[in-house]
């Protein structure tokens, strides 16, 4: 009794296509969590939270320098701990926005 050839083939070529398919799946999947990465921290602005960068005029709320700077609402004057209210609303300060990258004199508030 004779076996064919392509009938010996097919394992070889399922496991080719197999593997093939895998190495497809792992790229979508990177580029899947690139892609979430990206959208998540976009949402994390001050301005998709429903608030607005505010600039700090007392250089005395901030600790640390240049990339490290960030705002410390007890480290100067009371002006630190009231940046984000006026003498009609009080607005809540939100940290870790975008308002504060890259050492700029803003903090976000909200309200």
């Amino acid at each position: 009794m004779r076996f064919s050839k392509k009938a010996q083939d097919l394992p070889t070529t399922a496991m080719i296509l197999l593997v093939l398919g895998f190495i497809a799946l792992v790229v979508l999947v990177v580029i899947f969590q690139s892609k979430t990465g990206q959208v998540s921290s976009s949402l994390e602005t001050c301005r998709t939270r429903g608030g607005s960068c505010v600039t700090v005029t007392d250089q005395n709320c901030f600790t640390g320098q240049g990339a490290q700077k960030r705002f410390n609402p007890y480290a100067g004057t009371e002006s630190c701990q009231n940046v984000c209210s006026t003498s009609t609303s009080k607005k809540a300060l939100l940290e870790g926005t975008d308002c504060e990258l890259e050492g700029r004199s803003q903090v976000c508030c909200v309200g």
